[in-house]
């Protein structure tokens, strides 16, 4: 089976099934790992996995980490 064909199949599972990835993999017999790179559930993970790295390196940038916590129950520093 090519890779074309089993995209084709595990999405028409993962439609069939409610797009319950437990269940597609149960129908297909596919391990979980082919069944999320198919759907393209896994390339939408690794996408959001690298927005949050973004995210942190941005955070580092813009915020000085000298600036002392403050506590907002009364506004004193810890």
């Amino acid at each position: 089976m090519t890779y074309d064909q089993v995209c084709e199949l595990v999405n028409a599972e993962f439609v069939r099934n409610g797009e319950d990835l437990r269940k597609t993999v149960e129908t297909t017999g596919l391990p979980l790992s082919d069944v999320m790179e198919a759907t393209g559930i896994k390339d939408m993970l690794d996408l959001m996995d690298e927005e949050m790295d973004d995210e942190d390196t941005l955070d580092d940038a813009f915020f000085d980490s000298s600036v002392p916590d403050v506590d907002p129950s009364n506004g004193e520093p810890h």
